[in-house]
């Protein structure tokens, strides 16, 4: 990924940018709405040039089985566009673009542990022109749910 030099950032855009943390939108199959999967989730927002990194954030959240689409920020009010999602083995990829504040375009992978897909480590990298910030992720499955999101 291309690399840019990083500016300081306010406390303002940090926080925004640390809400952008995603949660997987993931499509149905079938009729009705089977049973999901409850996925733990972990994040931490790192910047280059940062004298601290804010504390790493873990929340839980129900999906679907099978990812067809890329994660994308709950609460998302910065108008932003997820494309290029592929999925290849175990790995998921996409692009996103981001209207702001701040403006911001990125890249996402999520790689699965193996084939029974019951953990991933992957990372966003978002660049704006407050520099290059970069959310790495885990997951692991902790059991089913219903009402898959």
């Amino acid at each position: 990924m291309t690399r840019f030099p990083l500016p300081k950032l306010s406390c303002c855009s940090l926080f925004v940018m640390c809400s952008m943390i995603p949660v997987p939108a993931l499509a149905e199959s079938g009729s009705g709405t089977p049973p999901g999967v409850h996925w733990q989730t972990t994040s931490q927002m790192s910047m280059e040039g940062m004298p601290y990194s804010p504390p790493p954030q873990t929340w839980k959240h129900c999906s679907p089985v099978v990812w067809t689409a890329p994660p994308t920020a709950p609460d998302d009010g910065r108008g932003c566009v997820n494309s290029a999602f592929e999925r290849y083995e175990n790995t998921v990829t996409w692009t996103t673009t981001c209207a702001g504040p701040p403006e911001m375009a990125g890249r996402g992978e999520i790689v699965f542990e193996d084939d029974s897909a019951q953990a991933y480590t992957g990372k966003i990298e978002y660049a704006s022109d407050e520099g290059v910030m970069v959310i790495n992720l885990s997951g692991s499955v902790i059991g089913t749910c219903n009402n898959p999101r």
